[in-house]
């Protein structure tokens, strides 16, 4: 009697079909916070945060317990254990706005809005010995009335800083400054467009592009986004783009060169959910595309950071959930993206967050923790992204005149449990008609599996394909 002849295929999980459409159905990814540490026992606002190397960071904050004063710690991380060192006072002045970058592991800068003296727009560079800031004497980059500062670091050598000018009608406003050593030289700042703007983000694509979002007040609070190319000390700002939809509080994160994301809280919806966009740029061109939200509730302070090139973390308040610090992953897949359900970072009410990555495996979020004496605090998670278990099938075993056993590997199993394995089989090639499935559920790791196969009609080509499920 003929034997019956089984084809060997190859599938990947079908979890691997879910990326569809942005943000509208969830992936699996592992984010466990670890314990938050208060940096400092005193009122903390206006948060910014950055990466000094993959063991430290640098947080900078308004102590308004102390006269309002400008601060920076250098906070070293061990696994999810954060340890701040002292806070030390950038400058003996009152602020109400400032931010933070890192030019390298041992310098920062620092720009804040100098309320003793005239609310100028300030710099300072500051260097690191250990755990240790030490900061230089400011220098004024824009004699007038600023608010939202936000750095980001071109390279080790120049920090670009939006803000938004109240002197010039609100206008957003970007300089450049190149530091040598701890001194650093500022460009005259230069409008990005002719309207009244608020909360400002920046970020820099490279060392001579420098992606501004900010909300446009002049244009039912949009998020609005140019890309400004850099010469020397000089920024050239290209046409913006805008949300359809009112954005506050937006954010910006590098993925490449010429890929960023977007943040913000889409305040025409309601809820207000937080919602991202994928952008690229062609020169200093953006094109965004389509907005989706990644969360059911309201939120604001949003704060986008890229863990590497196609997965994200956005941090947020979560204000249906009792203010909660919150953080929603995301992977990207070409210009579409899905998201993982929100992971919340402590049962406190929080304000004021910041996030920044700190590897590939742990990012750190700072937030002012409201119940607990609104100090500055500081959680980090350790990230682990699930993909798709990948599965391969082997030729058929111990065929007789109606069943036979299929053969299959679970090479991967995507780095969550394996949930439900088997086969598909049935006598066309590519399996969309006339098939039968085995199926076996419970608890699996990657190896070999085999099924059972039955009814099979003797002298008929058959073809078998297997597939898992991770949890």
């Amino acid at each position: 009697m003929p034997q019956q002849r089984f084809r060997r295929m190859r599938v990947i999980s079908a979890l691997a079909a879910l990326l569809l459409s942005p943000a509208l159905i969830a992936f699996a990814a592992s984010l466990i916070p670890g314990t938050p540490v208060s940096i400092a026992s005193v009122n903390g606002v206006i948060n910014s945060i950055a990466i000094l190397d993959s063991s430290h960071v640098v947080v900078a904050y308004q102590d308004t317990t102390n006269s309002n004063r400008p601060k920076v710690a250098i906070c070293s991380i061990s696994g999810t254990t954060p340890t701040c060192d002292t806070p030390v006072t950038v400058a003996a002045v009152t602020t109400s706005a400032l931010g933070v970058t890192a030019l390298d592991s041992t310098h920062i800068a620092v720009a804040y809005r100098d309320n003793t003296n005239g609310n100028v727009s300030k710099v300072v560079i500051c260097s690191v010995s250990g755990t240790t800031p030490t900061c230089d004497s400011p220098v004024t980059f824009a004699a007038v009335v600023s608010v939202n500062y936000f750095a980001s670091a071109l390279d080790s050598t120049h920090v670009g800083i939006s803000y938004s000018d109240a002197n010039n009608s609100g206008h957003p406003t970007v300089v450049i400054c190149s530091v040598s050593g701890t001194t650093p030289t500022c460009g005259t700042p230069v409008s990005v467009a002719s309207v009244n703007s608020d909360h400002q983000s920046a970020v820099a694509l490279d060392s001579t592009h420098f992606a501004v979002v900010y909300r446009d007040q002049s244009n039912g609070q949009r998020a609005t986004v140019a890309i400004c190319s850099i010469s020397g000390i000089t920024p050239t700002c290209g046409t913006t783009v805008a949300s359809s939809v009112a954005g506050l509080t937006p954010s910006l994160a590098r993925l490449d060169d010429t890929h960023f994301a977007l943040a913000y809280r889409n305040f025409t919806a309601s809820p207000s959910a937080p919602t991202v966009q994928l952008c690229s740029v062609s020169g200093t061109t953006p094109s965004c595309g389509a907005a989706a939200a990644i969360a059911p509730n309201s939120s604001v302070y949003t704060s986008i950071i890229a863990i590497d090139s196609t997965h994200l973390a956005v941090a947020y308040q979560d204000l249906t959930n009792s203010n909660r610090p919150t953080v929603v992953t995301c992977f990207i897949s070409g210009s579409t993206f899905s998201c993982d359900p929100a992971t919340v970072l402590s049962a406190v009410a929080s304000t004021y967050t910041a996030a920044t990555v700190v590897d590939s495996t742990h990012i750190a979020v700072m937030y002012q923790d409201t119940t607990n004496g609104s100090h500055p605090t500081l959680v980090v998670s350790a990230y682990a992204p699930i993909s798709a278990p990948t599965v391969t099938t082997q030729s058929a075993s111990s065929i007789s005149r109606t069943t036979a056993r299929a053969n299959g590997n679970i090479t991967s199993d995507g780095g969550a449990t394996i949930t439900v394995r088997g086969f598909t089989y049935g006598t066309s090639a590519d399996l969309t008609s006339g098939t039968a499935t085995t199926t076996d559920s419970g608890s699996y790791g990657a190896g070999a599996f085999t099924g059972s196969l039955a009814g099979l009609t003797c002298n008929t080509m058959y073809y078998t394909r297997s597939y898992a499920t991770n949890s």
